[in-house]
């Protein structure tokens, strides 16, 4: 059950996206004043930048209260660690009802503190199971995942969801079999996730806040990521080892049919998100489904085992610049500049700030020039010399 009712979330969502309207010119203040009016809560908000800041000091103080009981009690056993972590869990808990009763909403404050409480709760566990350095680890992601489940059904926090699907989705590695199954096996996690979004019928947001839009985003790139066995290597993207069991002492050599099946589902997967983005209008899969494809041209001669050069990426760009402009003419060609739906225009102000952000990160993402290097050639400075003193104003150098 929810902490806030679904009239106050709803009420929230419409404010935002009247807001939004506002700005980009598709409501006229009168109206935008009139439909806010309708839409009134009591819940507290404050900005982005207020609610990172109390994200990040609330955290900072739960973990030094954490630690200041640590230093009281002075633990020994796994037993003792497992009690303290336990209830330092229940408490953040406790204080993140607390704060949600005190009508605070997305204020950084109560979201922190029921974080802090599935962290917390799952190092309690591991440490329960700290026989098995093993066992521990999957104990700890398996009670890190519930929590997750927990805070997203009770908080209503998307982003719980999907670390949650994250988490669930790297039991496998923690676990005794080939690297061809675990990445199997994980991707099966991400599918199944999916299929229940899915099958759900909520995904077209219904709900406020639901996020369920957003987890099925997820899942598909969770399961195109676990899929391409090249993109670590690649892009570093991810650490190589963060596919291999930290028990291996090597890294294990990819089966054949593996090889091929990965190379068969990197294509398909993005076209399949693709169709069924657009088909449904999905803005979201619709982007994962593009970031999917792009990062399918980028591995696809390491599959084929083609050299890599320089100019593949220039060639690449000019390729989806070249797309870009047919697939903006032909929604311009249409009917009042739009077909079925979909416009070359950009009709929110948001969209103008997404493409800044990109931009900001593409280039920040540019590999810098190389400073020249220096060459340790020999110079002709030779010793000696210097009979006038002052500095040998009369020595050959």
């Amino acid at each position: 059950m929810r902490v806030y009712s679904t009239l106050e979330e709803e009420n929230i969502r419409d404010r935002n996206l009247v807001r939004e309207w506002s700005a980009s010119g598709l409501l006229d203040s009168s109206q935008s004043a009139s439909i806010q009016a309708q839409l009134q809560t009591d819940l507290r908000q404050t900005n982005g930048f207020l609610r990172a800041v109390f994200w990040f000091f609330t955290s900072l103080i739960s973990i030094a209260g954490v630690a200041l009981s640590a230093v009281i009690l002075r633990p020994h056993e796994h037993t003792e660690w497992a009690v303290i972590f336990v209830t330092s869990s229940l408490a953040c808990w406790a204080l993140a009802e607390f704060a949600c009763r005190k009508r605070l909403y997305r204020y950084g404050i109560e979201e922190a503190l029921a974080v802090i409480s599935v962290v917390l709760v799952s190092l309690g566990v591991a440490q329960m199971f700290s026989g098995s350095a093993r066992w521990e680890d999957v104990a700890g992601l398996a009670m890190a995942a519930i929590g997750g489940i927990a805070i997203y059904y009770r908080f209503g926090f998307v982003y719980a969801a999907v670390a949650s699907m994250v988490v669930s989705a790297a039991i496998p590695f923690q676990l005794d079999m080939g690297i061809e199954e675990k990445r199997i096996a994980s991707a099966i996690v991400f599918t199944v996730i999916l299929v229940s979004v899915r099958q759900s019928g909520l995904q077209s947001d219904s709900s406020a806040g639901s996020g369920l839009a957003a987890t099925e985003a997820g899942a598909w790139l969770g399961t195109y990521l676990m899929l391409n066995i090249q993109l670590a290597t690649t892009l570093f993207v991810v650490p190589a080892w963060f596919f291999y069991s930290p028990y291996q002492s090597s890294t294990p050599q990819i089966a054949t049919w593996f090889f091929l099946f990965s190379w068969a589902m990197i294509w398909l997967l993005p076209a399949a998100g693709l169709w069924l983005g657009l088909a449904k209008k999905e803005r979201l899969l619709i982007d994962v489904s593009i970031a999917m494809t792009l990062l399918t041209l980028i591995t696809n001669k390491r599959y084929l085992g083609s050299a890599a050069h320089e100019w593949d990426l220039m060639i690449l760009g000019i390729v989806l610049m070249t797309a870009a402009i047919v697939i903006r003419r032909w929604l311009q060609s249409g009917p009042n500049g739009e077909r079925d739906g979909f416009t070359a225009l950009r009709l929110l102000r948001s969209d103008e700030r997404k493409l800044a952000a990109v931009s900001i990160a593409s280039s920040m993402m540019q590999p810098h020039a190389s400073s020249a290097k220096q060459t340790n050639t020999p110079h002709d400075f030779r010793e000696g010399g210097g009979s006038s003193g002052g500095g040998g104003a009369t020595g050959n150098f």
